[in-house]
């Protein structure tokens, strides 16, 4: 995933290279390359590195494609087909359908819990554990979505959807050991998420994209409105 990762950039560099920005704003004249900033900075279930191109199919239908590198170890791949129900010069909204792949191995620090006869559970600071969990998920979901465009060539995209998650998981400790962290028990959003077997989850989706548009060589789509 890594290799096709730095082909697609060198890709994007070339298509941006050979293509000129224009101040025509019809959505269906261009592709769109953009980034997704809030990933890098999900320092819970691992920050990552997202990008993508949304390529115009006609007025109305599009098709997006996300590539995506853990900064621990892992990667992905989204395909998101979207149908625009609203689109003039400035901005557009949208529904869509998509399959996510993710395969991630992230690294979790815990430590020991000890059962205290007033207090409850207490972290045990000196005993401190480190473990791996390795992830396996399969994401199809649906999105509403709202773009907007500013000074003619840059794009943000906001999203909200729901979809079921496919997850099978596994650990680099026993379950004996896992049982006995502080962390893991007091959190349920590390039980949810650093539990492992074969589980079927609701997910829910929230979040932005950022990039720029590129005018194609040919504007023809722009004649198949009817």
């Amino acid at each position: 995933m890594k290799k096709t990762l730095i082909l697609f950039i060198v890709l994007f560099a070339m298509k941006a290279r050979g293509q000129t920005s224009t101040s025509n704003t019809s959505f269906t004249n261009y592709n769109f390359y953009f980034i997704e900033p809030l990933s890098a900075l999900d320092f819970f279930n691992g920050p990552c590195l997202r990008l993508g191109s949304e390529f115009p199919l006609n007025y109305k239908y599009s098709l997006s494609i996300t590539l995506g590198v853990y900064f621990e170890k892992g990667d992905l791949l989204k395909k998101e087909l979207k149908r625009y129900y609203q689109n003039d010069e400035k901005e557009r909204q949208f529904i869509s359908i998509g399959y996510e792949y993710i395969n991630h191995v992230h690294y979790v620090n815990d430590v020991y819990e000890r059962i205290d006869s007033v207090s409850g559970a207490v972290p045990l600071n000196n005993m401190s554990v480190s473990y791996s969990v390795g992830k396996h998920i399969n994401d199809f979901y649906f999105k509403y979505g709202y773009d907007i465009l500013w000074k003619h060539h840059w794009l943000f995209e906001f999203y909200t959807g729901l979809g079921v998650r496919f997850k099978d998981a596994n650990k680099s400790i026993t379950d004996s050991v896992q049982s006995k962290l502080y962390h893991f028990n007091e959190s349920m959003i590390e039980y949810y998420s650093f539990h492992t077997g074969h589980f079927v989850q609701p997910i829910a989706l929230l979040g932005i994209k950022v990039g720029k548009l590129f005018a194609l060589k040919k504007s023809s789509i722009a004649n198949k409105r009817n």
